[in-house]
């Protein structure tokens, strides 16, 4: 199915999906288009794993519930972080504004947002420290709730879906039935608003708007009257998921992505392209100081993989770039002459991953700088990454592995500081070009200076000041 197909089951699922004026479909489409675009049936053994781990879920949410830590004193400005990611981007930010907090939320089975917070001392309120026994009243009332329109979406709307009815349905057993990924979102919106009756904090900050539970977030907020303020963390240039941008004030990192929002009907007041504050600690290092640090040989060629984990549509394309990379490395006949390195991302499977490399010349290398990382290499691959940006800000160039899909948001060798792959066997040729095409080398010191412009405004290290005084003068406006 096309997105503009699903974008028009919105009208059909109104009455059956409204949790409290919220169109829980509307909020899912960010992960129901990668499973409704390339559809498949579940089997009986998927079908019994889904209903376990729906149960470990619950488990989990338990647990997390008995340790949540709460830090009491009340701020105007809340910042809400799940991912880790969000943590590096409002750090730089939290160290310039007064009276502001992060609250944190993990997915169930990971920590790494908490992990994040803690390896820099920085204090946060658990969101699940705001499960009221009204709250939990709410949730086994919405958990009948769900179960009704489940069987009520199942009995009426063969006839208006069509030819779409068994994918649709299939999915949203899923979403409902199985795992009732939908009384998760419901969890968030019970919890979002109980978070902002106890705070009353006057700004909430975000670090992107598309997930569920920023969009609740930014949704809630909007009727409380509190202020919105999101810091995009990556690119969102031509998402296919890309909806209204409904955050009082937006910051992308430069202009393409701005100009890109306004094309899309955004109001260009609420948008600044002034960096991004997690690029304000870029520092250029030799390959020779980066090796030294990390323990890699700089005398030798080093390629980085940086792996992504599977989520939605998007397990073709990365599960074959993972595959080509080890492949191609079999192919190569001076591999003395390399150190190949996977940079493994921290919600993926590493078990299965360490299985694949058990038999190569691989290093898997988990805990490490990132930047440092990044300057010791003499190219980056991957397939879906935000790290590739960062990687050509620190003046070193990219291949993107596209095979079976294309879900980056940029082309890089269009930008000319890159080389996309869409086909099988063409990795050894293009690290040669890179490695040694003196073309390629001279294409991209030039092109590399029009790149910082479009995704880093500028690598002064005063994104996060900037961005500061922007929220100080929000805070003063009426909106």
């Amino acid at each position: 199915m096309e997105f503009e197909e699903i974008k028009r089951l919105r009208k059909v699922f109104d009455k059956y999906l409204n949790y409290k004026e919220i169109n829980l479909w509307e909020l899912s489409e960010w992960g129901l288009y990668p499973l409704l675009k390339t559809p498949k049936k579940e089997s009986f053994v998927e079908d019994i794993k889904n209903r376990i781990s729906r149960i470990l879920i619950q488990i989990s949410n338990r647990k997390r519930e008995i340790f949540s830590k709460k830090n009491l004193n009340q701020t105007e400005i809340i910042m809400l972080a799940d991912n880790s990611i969000h943590v590096s981007t409002f750090y730089p930010i939290l160290t310039k504004i007064k009276n502001a907090k992060i609250i944190r939320k993990d997915p169930a089975f990971f920590s790494n947002t908490k992990k994040s917070l803690e390896k820099n001392d920085t204090p946060y309120t658990d969101i699940d420290s705001y499960l009221t026994p009204n709250v939990k009243r709410n949730l086994k009332e919405a958990e009948k709730w769900l179960n009704k329109q489940w069987k009520m979406i199942q009995k009426d709307l063969k006839k208006g879906l069509g030819e779409n009815y068994k994918d649709i349905i299939e999915v949203l057993r899923y979403y409902m039935n199985t795992r009732k990924k939908y009384l998760d979102m419901i969890r968030d919106i019970e919890l979002l608003n109980e978070m902002y009756d106890q705070e009353k904090n006057k700004m909430i900050i975000l670090a992107e708007e598309l997930n569920p539970l920023s969009r609740v977030a930014i949704i809630i907020a909007k009727k409380k009257k509190i202020k919105t303020f999101v810091i995009q963390h990556g690119t969102v240039l031509g998402d296919a998921i890309f909806k209204e941008v409904l955050a009082d004030k937006t910051i992308v990192s430069g202009n393409r992505e701005k100009n890109f929002l306004i094309s899309m009907g955004t109001n260009p007041k609420k948008i600044s392209a002034i960096g991004q504050p997690r690029f304000d600690k870029i520092k250029q290092k030799t390959k020779e100081e980066a090796c030294k640090e990390i323990g890699l040989d700089s005398e030798k060629k080093v390629i980085v993989f940086a792996a992504q984990y599977l989520v939605g549509g998007q397990e073709i394309p990365i599960k074959n770039g993972l595959e080509e990379f080890l492949e191609t490395i079999k192919k190569i006949p001076d591999k003395k002459n390399f150190e190949f390195i996977i940079k493994p991302h921290p919600n993926m499977d590493k078990k299965e991953l360490y299985k694949k490399v058990k038999s190569t010349n691989v290093k898997i290398i988990e805990n490490v700088e990132l930047y440092s990382l990044l300057s010791a290499c003499d190219i980056l691959i991957t397939s879906s990454s935000m790290v590739a940006i960062e990687t050509v800000l620190l003046n070193r160039p990219v291949i993107t592995i596209e095979i079976g899909g294309r879900y980056n948001l940029t082309n890089y060798e269009e930008d000319g500081v890159g080389i996309s792959i869409y086909e099988k066997d063409h990795l050894v040729e293009s690290i040669n070009k890179i490695l040694y095409n003196q073309e390629f080398k001279e294409k991209f010191k030039k092109s590399r200076k029009k790149f910082i412009k479009d995704f880093a405004y500028k690598l002064d290290g005063k994104t996060a000041e900037r961005i500061a005084n922007l929220i100080n003068n929000l805070l003063k406006t009426e909106i």
